[in-house]
């Protein structure tokens, strides 16, 4: 064999090992990753947490949508939830609509609210209102 021949030979040889350490190398973390990946399954071994969830919800003249967002929040199964509606200001026939579409759900509390402070934003004030009013361990606006 030539001189030339015996180099290529020995640079690839060393490449094709160089390759082979590297993807042994990677190997031997997706197995070590694989060992310790916690899997969806074990999430099911937790204890189920029971605390109340209060949605609160601001609302100026939301007639058109409110009586969705009302069927939506009674088809959750899921969780212990109230619904606490703040109604801002409403000029429009919100509260009548909500009034029919919660169907005397007892986690769907109203609040008429008519008034804003000067130095507030009237969403603003009517989420603070809500949370005041909330009995849940957990707000969700």
């Amino acid at each position: 064999m030539s001189p030339a021949t015996v180099a290529i030979t020995l640079i690839l040889a060393v490449l094709a090992t160089a390759t082979a350490v590297y993807w042994g190398f990677v190997l031997g973390r997706l197995i070590r990753l694989a060992r310790h990946t916690p899997l969806l399954e074990d999430g099911l071994e937790l204890p189920v947490v029971d605390d109340l969830v209060s949605v609160i919800v601001p609302a100026h003249d939301e007639a058109r949508v409110i009586e969705r967002m009302v069927a939506s929040m009674r088809a959750q199964r899921d969780a212990r939830i109230e619904l606490v509606v703040v109604l801002d200001r409403c000029t429009d026939d919100t509260l009548a609509r909500l009034e029919a579409a919660a169907e005397d759900d007892p986690r769907i509390r109203p609040i008429v609210n008519d008034t804003c402070p000067d130095d507030w934003a009237g969403k603003c004030h009517a989420a603070s209102v809500g949370a005041a009013a909330a009995r849940g361990d957990w707000l969700l606006f």
